[in-house]
């Protein structure tokens, strides 16, 4: 299964919005697709792209799976020309390591130890960024930074 970070993806959510609002008003993206994140909650092929951000923010539990979406419009959209993407981002390397800081509890009846730490590619929204990490879209620059915190070799 996926983890999800419901309270800080909808913090991120919020941040985006207000980074972002003005210039997707002007471009007027929509939604290339229908998605369904849950019985009740979708958001139609055709609606204005900022409905999936305002879904996210209005519904923390779907926050993830926002973003998830969002990156994938994002990437679709730069694809076809619609916009151009900049996406900055700090700590890429925490995206690739094995085990993330979260831990959770269970029992490993070899070892007798009752935690382990989630890894990092179980999260939802590292799924997602990392999705934008790949080749396959065009008009997009990403710049990154890495973090001594994740090293997996620190001291």
């Amino acid at each position: 299964g996926r983890w999800d970070h419901t309270r800080d993806s909808a913090e991120w959510l919020k941040f985006f919005r207000t980074q972002n609002l003005a210039t997707l008003n002007k471009l007027q993206l929509t939604v290339t697709k229908t998605y369904e994140f849950s019985t009740r909650e979708t958001c139609a092929e055709g609606a204005p792209l900022m409905a999936i951000v305002e879904l996210g923010i209005a519904r923390p539990t779907l926050s993830s799976d926002c973003i998830m979406a969002l990156t994938v419009e994002l990437k679709k959209l730069a694809t076809d020309g619609r916009c151009k993407v900049a996406l900055v981002m700090d700590g890429i390397n925490s995206m690739f390591t094995e085990n993330s800081t979260y831990v959770r509890e269970d029992f490993d009846y070899y070892t007798k130890q009752k935690w382990s730490f989630i890894p990092a590619d179980c999260f939802t929204v590292v799924q997602a960024y990392r999705g934008m990490l790949n080749n396959d879209w065009t008009n997009g620059v990403i710049v990154g930074s890495i973090d001594n915190i994740a090293r997996k070799d620190k001291d």
